[in-house]
């Protein structure tokens, strides 16, 4: 019931963009603090008799010791082990026992805890949440059973995975002096000496009321919020707790590079080129503009690189575009492309070139093409607001990030003032840009006699 949590594992930036009729219903959310720091918001959302509890934790594995990867992802394993008054296992057969859906996640930015339960179980689920908050022991057998468990999670999702390796290795490329460098899951060989210690470090270092936030969406009303929030996590103190480390910052960019993966297990050939970028808080109007920007050119049948690469001069058979602005560090933008059958690395790489100098030309980015994308991204929005626990991952990552409700609100607006202008611009700013690393995915060649 656990997993590696990438906010866009989440649909983070799916819901997000998807949040179109929210000026026409805005969500409101109610603040408070109890007094051990402990920050809550409360969203009323009375459709169902459902209630989503999500706690974020300002700790991710960005804040992983240097030396000492996966330490982050390796404690929020641990969280579902023994505590203070909660035998091993326990935890989870109790909110099985009513039906509820729990998990754990964690990012480079923070870690997030969630359950979702009809409203009569919130007293139980906050119960059991400030005892792992606040009373974690767990045995000594567990560190070694989930050190393991972690080690065949990295060896399931990475080492086995030739494509997760080349993304591995691009990543530890772009972020050359930044945290984000590192892989969340952490380096193998980093997490088999992670021990007991540096779990338990992290937890009393990281995990107290004041670098929290709970995020309460459902059916429930601030009053019961309140009474509920100050019995169960009003006793959670942490006085070894410490400021979060400044994080290292990325230096300019300003070189071209490949990298190159062969594997005997690679069936097809992939291509892939990423850039930095920026986030939503460095700057907001480019990030708008590059979330518009990678419908236009990704979207299957009707994006730009489709048509110029599937369609026009069949070189390639897939083409993704990827973008996330949802991080407090820099961000990506990337594109991946497939070659069709026949077609060589070396024949798609100078059609994506062609394509990218072509789009970045004046009035290539066409007006409809503009309208269909923005009304895209507003028109899905009742799906979110029909989700508590869809609504709650949304709000609590714009509440990590330094956001806020009105922010949420106002996201449609701010998706239809991105102008073509706007687009033009920021295309021009990525795919203009020479700075970036590309990366080639193939089979092992075969051995010479």
């Amino acid at each position: 019931m656990r997993k590696l949590f990438v906010f866009c594992v989440l649909g983070i930036a799916n819901l997000i963009t998807a949040s179109g009729s929210f000026a026409a219903h805005p969500i409101k959310a109610e603040k408070f603090t109890l007094p051990n720091g402990l920050s809550v918001v409360v969203v009323e959302n009375h459709r169902a008799p459902v209630i989503n509890h999500t706690l974020w934790i300002r700790a991710g594995a960005g804040d992983d010791p240097v030396g000492k990867s996966g330490l982050a992802h390796y404690l929020e394993h641990i969280f579902f082990k023994k505590t203070q008054h909660l035998a091993d296992g326990e935890y989870a057969k109790i909110i099985e026992s009513f039906g509820g859906e729990y998990n754990a996640s964690t990012g480079k930015d923070f870690t997030n805890f969630y359950v979702t339960a009809s409203r009569e179980n919130l007293p139980e689920i906050m119960r059991l949440e400030a005892e792992r908050m606040g009373f974690l022991q767990p045995e000594a057998k567990s560190f070694d059973s989930e050190r393991q468990v972690i080690i065949e999670e990295r060896r399931m999702r990475i080492d086995n995975n030739p494509a997760a390796r080349l993304n591995e290795a691009l990543e530890a490329s772009l972020f050359r002096n930044h945290p984000y460098h590192t892989p969340t899951i952490g380096w193998r060989h980093e997490m088999e000496k992670l021990s007991a210690n540096d779990v338990m470090g992290f937890y009393h270092q990281h995990y107290c009321p004041a670098h929290a936030q709970l995020v309460l969406v459902g059916d429930i009303n601030l009053d019961t919020a309140k009474q509920l929030s100050e019995k169960y996590y009003g006793g959670w103190q942490n006085p070894n707790c410490k400021e979060r480390a400044v994080w290292t910052s990325e230096p300019e960019f300003d070189t071209t590079q490949r990298v190159i993966l062969r594997d005997e297990t690679v069936q097809k050939a992939s291509l892939s080129r990423v850039w930095l970028a920026d986030n939503l808080k460095t700057n907001l109007k480019n990030s708008l503009s590059l979330l518009v920007l990678t419908d236009i050119l990704g979207a299957p049948r009707t994006g730009l690189l489709y048509q110029e690469l599937v369609e026009k001069d069949k070189t390639a058979i897939a083409v993704n575009v990827n973008y996330s602005p949802f991080v407090l560090g820099p961000a990506s933008f990337s594109i991946d492309a497939t070659p069709a059958e026949g077609v060589t690395i070396e024949k798609l790489e100078e059609s994506l070139d062609n394509a990218l100098r072509n789009i970045i030309k004046p009035q290539q980015i066409q007006p409809d093409s503009l309208n269909r994308t923005r009304n895209l991204l507003k028109a899905e929005s009742i799906y979110a607001l029909d989700n508590v626990q869809g609504m709650a991952s949304i709000l609590g990552q714009l509440l990590m990030l330094g956001f806020d409700e009105k922010f949420f609100n106002e996201w449609p607006d701010k998706i239809a003032q991105v102008s073509q202008t706007d687009v033009e611009a920021a295309a021009q700013q990525i795919l203009g840009n020479p700075h970036a690393i590309t990366g080639i995915l193939l089979p092992k060649e075969a051995k010479k006699k």
